[in-house]
C-alpha cells in the first residue's frame, strides 16, 4: 500500500509538470504526454475524482501567476486540452461501462465550469487588486498635498502675526510722530502768537506803525500755522481725492513731493481711472504715496515716472524710479527683515481684489505696478500727458 501511494504521488507530480509545461508551450509532443500519463493513471487506478482537483489547483496558481485575459483565455483551452488527453485512454478502456462513460463525460463538463468560473474569479482578483493600487496611490498623493497645503498654511498664519505686529508697531509709531508734529511745529507756533498778541496788547498805545508790523509777523505766524494743519490733514486724508478725483490729487503729491526732494518726475494718466470707485481711488493713490516715500528715503533716485492707466476694465498704476534697487526677495520675505511698507501695498491692493508685483535688483532701479479691476463698463481711454513745464528737475 505504502509503495502504490508513492508512485501515486509521483504521478501526480509529474502530472503537474507536464500540465505546467503544456499551457506554456502548447507543443504536440507535451499533449503526447498526456495519452502517457492517462494510461499510467489507469494503471494505478487513479479515480476521476481525484485526477480533476489535481488538475483544478494546479490550473489555479498557473492562472494567477501568468499573463493578460487573453493570455489566460489560450491557457484554460490547453488546460483542457491537456486534461482530455490524459482522461482518453481511460474512456476507452471503460466504453463498455455506460455508467462510467457517463461519469467521465459530467466529470469533464465540471471541470471545464470550474476551470472558467476560476478563471473569471482570477480576473476579477486582479481588478480588484489594480484598483486598491490606484486607490493608495491616489491617498499617497493626497497625503501629500494636504502636509503641503497645511505647511503654506502654517507659514501664511506666521507671515499674517508677523504683519499684523509690525502694522501694530507702525501705527504707534505714527501717533508718536503726529503728536511730536503737532508740539514741536503747532503748539510752538500758537504760543508764539499767543505771545505776540500779549505785546500788542502791552503797547497798545505805541505808534501805529510798530503796530502793524507787528501785527503782520503775527498774521504771517497764523497762516503758517494754517499750512502746517492742512498739510497734516493732506497727509491723514486729501480733500482733493473727494472733491477733484485722483488724477489732480496725484499731480497735487506728485508737486509736492519734487520740491521736498528734488527728484524729477513724470507723470501721465488717461481719464478713465476715475471711474474707479471711492474705495478703489484712494487704494492706488496711498500705494502711490508709499511708494514715493520709499523713493525719497531709501532710492537715492534722480527722477520717477509714474503712469496710470486703463484697459481690459483694469486699472494700472505703474511707478518707477532710476535709484539704487534692492532684492525683492530679501524684503518680500516675512520676517525681521521685511519692508512693512512692501507689505502694505500689496495687502491694499489685494483688499480690492488687485494685484500688486514689485521688481527691483541692486543697481536697477525700482518698478512698483498694481492692477485693480474697474469693475465698470470699460470707456474710451483719452491719454492725457502731463505739461512739460510740470516736469521738474532734480535741485
Amino acid at each position: 500500500m505504502t509503495t502504490t501511494n508513492t508512485e501515486r504521488s509521483l504521478f501526480f507530480e509529474r502530472y503537474v509538470r507536464a500540465l505546467g509545461g503544456h499551457v506554456r508551450d502548447g507543443g504536440r509532443a507535451s499533449l503526447g504526454a498526456s495519452r502517457v500519463l492517462g494510461l499510467k493513471a489507469l494503471a494505478l487506478r487513479v479515480r476521476f475524482g481525484e485526477l480533476a482537483g489535481v488538475h483544478e489547483v494546479a490550473v489555479a496558481g498557473l492562472l494567477f501567476a501568468r499573463g493578460a485575459a487573453k493570455a489566460r483565455s489560450e491557457m484554460v483551452r490547453r488546460s483542457a486540452d491537456f486534461l482530455a488527453g490524459t482522461l482518453r485512454p481511460m474512456e476507452r478502456a471503460l466504453r463498455g461501462a455506460p455508467a462510467w462513460g457517463r461519469k467521465l463525460t459530467r466529470t469533464v463538463g465540471m471541470l471545464t465550469r470550474r476551470t472558467d468560473a476560476l478563471a473569471t474569479a482570477n480576473a476579477e482578483l486582479r481588478r480588484e487588486i489594480a484598483r486598491r493600487k490606484t486607490v493608495e496611490r491616489s491617498l499617497r498623493t493626497s497625503k501629500r498635498g494636504t502636509a503641503v497645503l497645511l505647511a503654506k498654511s502654517r507659514a501664511m498664519q506666521q507671515e499674517l502675526r508677523n504683519l499684523t505686529r509690525r502694522l501694530l508697531l507702525a501705527h504707534e509709531e505714527e501717533r508718536r510722530r503726529i503728536s511730536r508734529e503737532l508740539h514741536d511745529v503747532i503748539a510752538q507756533a500758537l504760543t508764539g502768537i499767543d505771545l505776540r498778541l500779549a505785546t500788542l496788547k502791552a503797547h497798545s498805545a505805541a505808534n501805529v506803525r510798530d503796530l502793524q508790523q507787528r501785527i503782520t509777523v503775527t498774521q504771517r505766524m497764523v497762516r503758517k500755522s494754517v499750512e502746517t494743519e492742512h498739510a497734516f490733514a493732506r497727509h491723514l486724508r486729501p480733500n482733493l481725492l473727494d472733491d477733484l478725483g485722483l488724477i489732480p490729487t496725484m499731480r497735487a503729491h506728485l508737486d509736492e513731493f519734487t520740491a521736498l526732494t528734488g527728484v524729477r518726475v513724470r507723470f501721465t494718466a488717461v481719464a478713465a481711472v476715475e471711474e474707479l470707485d471711492g474705495e478703489k481711488r484712494t487704494t492706488l493713490y496711498r500705494i502711490a504715496q508709499e511708494a514715493l516715500a520709499n523713493v525719497a528715503q531709501h532710492a537715492k533716485a534722480g527722477g520717477v515716472t509714474v503712469d496710470l492707466s486703463a484697459a481690459d476694465g483694469v486699472a494700472v498704476l505703474k511707478l518707477s524710479d532710476d535709484g539704487v534697487g534692492f532684492a525683492v526677495a530679501e524684503v518680500m520675505s516675512p520676517g525681521p527683515g521685511s519692508h512693512l511698507g512692501l507689505l502694505g501695498m500689496r495687502e491694499r491692493a489685494e483688499m480690492v481684489g488687485g494685484a500688486f508685483d514689485v521688481r527691483s535688483a541692486p543697481g536697477r532701479g525700482t518698478t512698483v505696478c498694481v492692477s485693480i479691476p474697474r469693475g465698470t463698463a470699460n470707456a474710451p481711454a483719452t491719454r492725457s500727458r502731463r505739461p512739460a513745464a510740470r516736469t521738474r528737475s532734480a535741485g
